[in-house]
């Protein structure tokens, strides 16, 4: 098994973040970067393309884009802060690698004023 702790778990790895213009977007694009993450994809509007290139990542459309991308090289990790309609959720399914891919959902949370 591998040590989860490993500054180099993510290498070799190719992942997609969504939305990845998002504060936690950029943590994840960030966070997959420096653990050796061979290409990080996120999708964003394109007014936010350059950025995530900045970031080190590949822009990809906002809600649409060619999952023809990873027909050849499946994910091992494709990160989702909103739930995709049913549709969309098969492709995202389609494109992890199945033998050591993994999909991770995570959205943020609204703070109320009564916090």
């Amino acid at each position: 098994p591998r040590d989860r702790y490993d500054l180099n778990l993510l290498n070799g790895v190719s992942i997609l973040v969504q939305n990845g213009n998002t504060d936690l977007g950029q943590a994840v694009i960030e966070l997959a970067t420096f653990l050796g993450a061979s290409q990080v994809f996120a999708t964003a509007s394109s007014e936010h393309h350059q950025f995530l290139r900045e970031l080190g990542a590949t822009p990809l459309g906002d809600q649409s884009f060619g999952w023809e991308l990873f027909i050849n090289e499946k994910l091992g990790l494709v990160f989702l802060q909103e739930m995709p309609s049913a549709e969309d959720f098969d492709s995202f399914i389609s494109i992890i690698d199945e033998s050591k891919g993994n999909l991770v959902f995570m959205r943020k949370t609204v703070e109320s004023d009564d916090d």
